[in-house]
């Protein structure tokens, strides 16, 4: 009984441990990247804090305060694309065609000390497609 007592005590430091390494080595990002054609261009939180933000609703009835994407891809110029990817830094994805485009928001969480995107797109009832912790935009 001692020897799996201390067999799982040193398994727990050494959880302990590696996940405090792995907490440090993760890349937070600085600023959204949105690329096109493979050309990077990116949106700093302060910049986007500056954008105008509007309320919205969905349809489930939750209420927020976000920026509307077309908005923050009018200010980089950006038209005429027929899909987007989102990709989220716990490597997560969501890729939208056009017709949803006037529809989608970034929301801007606070989380510990952090700055984080969330997309919302108020007609998906359930928010199924939402998606956490977006760091970068793909137009195609």
């Amino acid at each position: 009984m001692k020897k799996i007592l201390f067999f799982l005590s040193i398994l727990l430091i050494i959880l302990v441990v590696l996940s405090t390494i792995w907490r440090r080595t993760v890349n937070l990002p600085e600023a959204l990247q949105i690329i096109k054609n493979d050309e990077i261009h990116a949106l700093s939180w302060q910049k986007l804090q500056q954008l105008p933000t509007c309320d919205f609703q969905t349809k489930r009835g939750d209420s927020f305060s976000g920026y509307k994407l077309s908005d923050i891809l009018s200010s980089f110029k950006l038209d005429g694309e027929e899909n987007i990817t989102f990709h989220s830094i716990d490597s997560g994805r969501l890729k939208l065609n056009r017709s949803e485009f006037g529809t989608l928001y970034l929301v801007l969480m606070d989380t510990e000390k952090e700055l984080r995107l969330r997309l919302i797109i108020p007609e998906d009832e359930f928010g199924q497609r939402w998606i956490k912790y977006v760091n970068r935009i793909v137009l195609e």
